[in-house]
Parts: structure tokens; sequence; C-alpha cells
């Protein structure tokens, strides 16, 4: 079974650390073709060491090269791979199912693409990680979450870039745990679906 995490950014760094950790201590053992693959187009800026998953000898790498890198220097095997692109079409992604879908994008168009093509009448499984300072939401691919409801989940500009930090946070030098409280909540959800357990239909909650 692969994961496939969607955006390496202020989420998706951590998640992948954290699913590193998992790894490490053998948590996946039972599935040994467990692999993870993350898509991120963008490169590290000075700004984002403050809140993502990155030194400064990642600056100007792309983000995904550097998490690749990174983990296969410590890891005891190569469980992650870092891809530079975008996804723009579901097609993209044919080539690692089964997996579990990650979206951990800082913009909509993403999440209506997942929901569209693979909510009613699929067998791929998703994860919706969000947040905004301290604000998180996780939503997972369930029978509560009509394409009505969904719909409305993803109202809104499609091509406006978000962040897991409030501006007002930033401009004030403060830093908020969301985006890490949301990748271990993503993490243990990922956990849950290998053994075989349940994961709510959605989490939200402000610290």
């Amino acid at each position: 079974m692969n994961v496939i995490i969607v955006g390496l950014g202020g989420i998706g760094s951590w998640l992948v650390n954290r699913l590193y950790w998992l790894s490490e201590n053998e948590q996946f053992k039972s599935d040994s073709t467990f692999q993870v693959i993350g898509f991120d187009a963008d490169t590290v800026e000075l700004k984002n060491l403050r809140y993502q998953n990155f030194n400064a000898e990642d600056i100007f790498e792309s983000k995904s090269a550097s998490l690749d890198w990174r983990y296969e220097s410590i890891s005891k095997s190569k469980w992650f791979t870092g891809v530079n692109k975008k996804i723009l079409e579901a097609r993209q992604l044919d080539e690692y199912k089964p997996a579990i879908i990650v979206s951990a994008v800082d913009n909509l168009k993403f999440r209506k693409l997942m929901f569209d093509t693979y909510n009613v009448g699929s067998p791929v499984y998703w994860i919706d990680l969000r947040s905004e300072g301290k604000t998180v939401v996780a939503l997972t691919k369930h029978a509560d979450h009509t394409p009505a409801f969904l719909e409305e989940m993803v109202t809104g500009d499609q091509e406006a870039e978000g962040s897991c930090q409030l501006a007002k946070d930033i401009e004030a030098n403060t830093i908020q745990m969301g985006n890490q409280i949301i990748a271990n909540i993503g993490a243990q959800y990922i956990l849950n679906r290998f053994r075989g357990q349940p994961n709510p239909a959605m989490f939200i909650h402000k610290f």
C-alpha cells in the first residue's frame, strides 16, 4: 500500500517526518511494500524554515528533493520518494495506486480534484488535512460526506494560495503549532488505516 502526500510544506513536510518515525519503529511491518510518495513543485525559501520541516541547507532546493535526500540518508530503507511535480490531473497518480491519498496543499484546487475523483464509487481512500494558525481540520473519505457537503468544503477561489500560519502571526513573529498537530493526527489516521481501524469522518479543533 502506498501513501501519496500532495503538498510538502507546513503540513506535508512534518507528516513525512512522523511517517519516518513510525517506519523506523516498525509500525508498518505488516506491509512490506509500504511506500510514501510526496509531490510538491515548490522550492524551499528562508521564510519556510520557521514552521516547515526544512533546514538552512535546503534553501533554493526543491522541497521534494530535500526530503528525499534527507530520509534516504538516515533511513534503514528507501521508503520515501519525493517528486518535483504539481498534481493537476488525477491520472498523474494512477501509477501509484492502490494508495491512501493525503491532501496537504495550501489551495482548494487539488482538494476539489480529489473529492470529485475519489469519493463516490472509488476504492481510493483519502485524508484531507488543513491548518490555519491554531485551528486544525481533518476530513476523511466517509459515507457521511455527500458530494454536496464536499462541494461546500472547496467553495472559494481555487487558485488562491494559503498558509498554515496566519499573516498577522507571521508579521508579529509568532508561530502557531496547528500544522504540526494536524500532521500528527494525519499520521495516526494513516496508521489506523493500515491496522484496519476506523477514522472519524471529521475532526475540527481550535487550540
